[in-house]
């Protein structure tokens, strides 16, 4: 995907996370932030209910960043992601309404 992207052009700024884990397992839950390093190759862990999987891939060309983030939750999120959802999607619909 790197070489692809360099050799098309984009320049060699390239971020590129997916990472999964827990987040309702208390005794196995996953610190799934940008702060901490994530594992540098796959694991073969099966996903299980009670997962939240983050993809985030960034670019750049001509000058110009772009990025595209993903997230999903196997089975029914807790009441916390659900907020954090919630207060993102206001913060985009206030963000393009003018």
């Amino acid at each position: 995907m790197v070489k692809t992207e360099i050799a098309q052009g984009g320049e060699a700024f390239v971020f590129n996370l997916l990472t999964s884990g827990s987040v309702t397992d208390t005794d196995h839950i996953q610190h799934l932030l940008h702060g901490r390093g994530q594992p540098l190759s796959p694991t073969t862990r099966p996903f299980k209910e009670g997962d939240l999987i983050i993809t985030e891939f960034h670019t750049s060309y001509g000058g110009y960043l772009t990025g595209c983030e993903k997230s999903v939750f196997i089975g029914k999120p807790p009441r916390g992601l659900q907020n954090i959802h919630a207060v993102a999607v206001e913060c985009l619909e206030n963000g393009s309404r003018n």
